[in-house]
């Protein structure tokens, strides 16, 4: 199937505040509490990470990351910069590719890489670095901020209410609906992606 229109360079540089705005719309976003868990392996270390709009200052503690796949994954964060992570729950077979880059820890399920290869999803949904930092792990919400743009034929019944998923906000400047999806059913986003039913998920 061909791959839908990509977002423009100009239109995805918008995307980081408008998923913020679409976040504060909802009342997702919070001050976060500590996670649970410990990590089974060390999956990488690098030094304090800087955010573009720190919300939180995540050191020292430890934290459980639903991802847009489905996959949790738990995040250790160290007072001295290091980081960990780990998957917590997942029901792939293969091991997700973890790796360090620029002080922020990435998680990349195998499903996701064609996807990302594409730029059909975004990567900063596999930044969990970044998750935690802007309040989106498990501690804090139950829901995932998301933009979704149309499949191939634009169907604009399907980027209203995509299944598993609330609209929030429509945004016709860049073709794409800002929306919640319960981590729960997370899942039935990503099934949609593969069937090439959503077109894009950022």
């Amino acid at each position: 199937m061909p791959h839908p229109p990509r977002i423009p360079h100009r239109s995805r540089a918008r995307l980081l505040p408008l998923l913020a705005a679409a976040s504060l719309a909802a009342g997702l976003l919070a001050v976060p509490a500590g996670g649970a868990g410990a990590p089974a392996s060390a999956a990488a270390s690098s030094g304090a990470a800087v955010p573009a709009i720190p919300t939180v200052d995540p050191a020292g503690q430890t934290y459980l990351v639903t991802l847009v796949t489905g996959d949790v994954v738990g995040v250790s964060m160290l007072p001295d910069g290091r980081q960990s992570a780990w998957v917590e729950s997942s029901a792939a077979t293969v091991q997700p590719r973890i790796y360090e880059q620029d002080g922020h820890v990435h998680v990349v399920p195998a499903a996701a890489e064609p996807f990302l290869r594409s730029d059909r999803v975004d990567e900063r949904l596999f930044d969990v670095t970044y998750l935690v930092q802007e309040g989106y792990h498990d501690g804090v919400t139950a829901e995932l901020p998301l933009l979704i743009t149309p499949d191939d034929d634009g169907d604009a019944a399907l980027l209203a209410a995509p299944a598993g998923t609330r609209a929030v906000r429509e945004l016709a400047s860049i073709d794409a609906v800002a929306v919640t999806a319960p981590k729960a059913e997370v899942g039935t986003v990503w099934a949609q992606l593969e069937a090439g039913t959503i077109g894009q998920v950022w």
